[in-house]
């Protein structure tokens, strides 16, 4: 008779379930090494996905003016040429913002600012009755009201010698129909742009075309150190400042002798009729 092996069981065992050799863990060394390529790794992508980032904020604002620059050309075309108005709030004439592209003053009632009711009321807003159109999406400027912040609902203003007020000498014009931009001409002259959240009151963006400083209202700064800039013609750019003063403006009247930055935006503005 064979002698049992006691090696061997009457029950067989899985073969899944049996015991293994357990594995070799991480040393510390090992695991610190391991966290500092995650932290390598992740230094060179972050700042790719940010830049990435602004880059997708910044072709969203420049399709924003592109479609508020189209309904301002199409209302020039549905009224016998005759530019869309841009009147400040102040004005005598225009006491109330009516027959204004834009209604609401975000100084003087800071509660305009998340109002959308006064972006429907301007003569803008029925060729395209998008909210959204009408605030950049790197503008992150908020609003205090009731305790609480809110992001603005506006962040573009309007040239004032598009049938505003002229801030400038006698030598310059205001462009009351299409036909006037000339000075410079469509593709030169500014229609919308980014204005700086210490700026953005009305959606009269008011610069005197000549002298050395800010006088009344300035860009932003959000897009790389630059603004988004619309023309009359359609087309939209992304203006980078090169004047490092630019970006720091903080209050009206700032004199930047000198400022090419200041000087660009003036030719942009009007340059004398001749």
């Amino acid at each position: 008779m064979d002698t049992p092996d006691p090696s061997r069981s009457r029950f067989p065992v899985d073969p899944r379930n049996a015991v293994r050799p357990r594995g070799r863990a991480f040393t510390l060394i090992e695991l610190l090494v391991v966290v500092a390529i995650i932290s390598i790794l992740a230094g060179l992508l972050l700042p790719a996905l940010g830049q990435a980032k602004a880059k997708g904020s910044r072709t969203r604002c420049l399709s924003n003016l592109r479609q508020l620059t189209l309904c301002w050309i199409l209302y020039a075309d549905d009224n016998q040429d005759r530019l869309i108005g841009n009147l400040e709030l102040t004005d005598p004439s225009n006491p109330s913002g009516r027959n204004s592209w834009i209604t609401g003053d975000l100084v003087r009632n800071p509660a305009d600012a998340t109002n959308d009711a006064l972006l429907s009321a301007g003569l803008l807003f029925r060729y395209n009755q998008v909210v959204a159109i009408y605030r950049c999406p790197s503008d992150t400027a908020r609003v205090f009201l009731a305790g609480r912040r809110f992001p603005r609902n506006r962040s573009y203003s309007m040239n004032c010698m598009m049938n505003g007020r002229n801030h400038s000498p006698t030598t310059h014009r205001v462009n009351v129909r299409a036909e006037e931009i000339r000075y410079p001409g469509p593709s030169e002259a500014f229609v919308f742009l980014d204005e700086n959240e210490r700026s953005i009151d009305d959606g009269h963006f008011g610069l005197n075309a000549e002298g050395n400083a800010w006088v009344n209202n300035w860009p932003a700064s959000w897009h790389s150190v630059g603004a988004n800039i619309s023309f009359a013609d359609g087309h939209a750019e992304a203006w980078r400042w090169l004047d490092p003063r630019t970006s720091r403006i903080a209050r009206q009247g700032e004199a930047h002798p000198g400022s090419r930055d200041l000087i660009r935006l003036q030719q942009a503005v009007s340059i004398p009729s001749r």
